[in-house]
């Protein structure tokens, strides 16, 4: 049997597709790959490490949150010492006041004030600050109990000195010699414009 021409360049052409049909699919499968593949997984891949950046920041989200918390509660608390700290410094000195306070406080104690003298003032910045001089006397017990009140008083002060001297062979009753600081707003300065 003879094979004619025509049937012989079809079984060729087959026998062709045969034997290159696999390469041929390997290498469309290698176009598509090279084309589509490596992309789409290399956008896989960012789309992982974005994923990851988001849960990281969902993590740092919680510390941050919780910073906020703490600032908020900081400034709060900076906030209310400030307004007491306020509430304690009076626009301008009252000597006058002052003393009729201590004149109070040392009867209820039983101590007895001798002398209450003005000692200065000076400007520190926005504060003005007194000085008060006080000698009095009383028991042990009686100065401890005026310390205890000039501590709770609701007047901005400092003891800056004091001296206890005993006044009795038997030591029951003490002089107190002490230097007491004041503290005010600070008068609003006016500067002159050169003319």
């Amino acid at each position: 049997m003879q094979v004619s021409g025509s049937e012989l360049s079809l079984q060729t052409i087959r026998r062709g597709w045969m034997a290159g049909g696999p390469a041929v699919a390997l290498v469309l499968i290698g176009a598509w790959w090279w084309l589509l593949g490596g992309p789409i997984i290399a956008a896989r891949e960012e789309v992982n490490r974005e994923l990851e950046e988001v849960s990281s920041l969902r993590t740092g989200e919680h510390a941050i949150r919780q910073r906020l918390v703490q600032v908020a509660a900081e400034a709060e608390q900076t906030r209310r010492a400030e307004e007491a700290r306020r509430r304690r410094i009076l626009e301008k000195h009252d000597d006058a006041s002052f003393l009729h306070w201590v004149n109070q406080q040392a009867h209820e104690c039983g101590l007895v004030v001798r002398d209450f003298r003005p000692a200065g003032r000076v400007v520190l910045g926005e504060y003005e600050r007194s000085g008060v001089l006080i000698e009095s006397q009383g028991t042990y017990e009686v100065i401890c109990q005026f310390l205890d009140r000039l501590r709770a008083c609701s007047r901005m002060n400092r003891v800056s000195s004091f001296e206890i001297t005993p006044r009795d062979a038997e030591r029951t009753t003490f002089a107190l010699s002490m230097q007491i600081v004041l503290f005010a707003q600070a008068p609003l300065r006016t500067s002159n414009p050169p003319h």
